[in-house]
Order: structure tokens, then C-alpha cells, then sequence
């Protein structure tokens, strides 16, 4: 278990990181984490930015193309 400390920036609240934990969520600045709540608290997972342009590309195909998809399902 890591203890993480809640600092002020701005009006916003931010979370700093020790190496140890950026280490093992293989985070550098600029790399964005997403937090979920989970039974056991919060999940800490950091977004695969090749995985995340994929599904940017998937959901502006699925914009063009969204009365096409329509009738595919029905």
C-alpha cells in the first residue's frame, strides 16, 4: 500500500505521485490515468495512448457512419 498526498493547484485538487507508484502505473507527465471506483476503493489505470486513438478513430467512424450502422442492426 502506497500513501499518496492530496495537494491545491488552483481550485482543483491534484495527487502526487512518488516515483515508486508512477513506476509502477508506467506514468510520465502528460500521460493521462483513469480513476474507477471499484468495491475495494479507487483503480488506478493509465491510458494507452495507441489504444486510446483507436477508439477516437471508432467513434468518429461511428458518427459518419451512424444511420448506415442503424440499419445494420436492425
Amino acid at each position: 500500500m502506497h500513501e499518496l498526498r492530496v495537494t491545491q493547484v488552483g481550485d482543483d485538487l491534484a495527487i502526487v505521485l512518488s516515483e515508486e507508484v508512477a513506476k509502477l502505473l508506467d506514468v510520465r507527465p502528460g500521460d493521462t490515468v483513469l480513476a474507477s471506483p471499484t468495491a475495494a476503493g479507487i483503480e488506478l489505470v493509465r491510458v494507452d495512448s495507441k489504444a486510446q486513438a483507436q477508439l477516437e478513430a471508432g467513434r468518429r467512424i461511428m458518427a459518419r457512419y451512424k444511420d448506415a450502422l442503424r440499419k445494420l442492426a436492425e
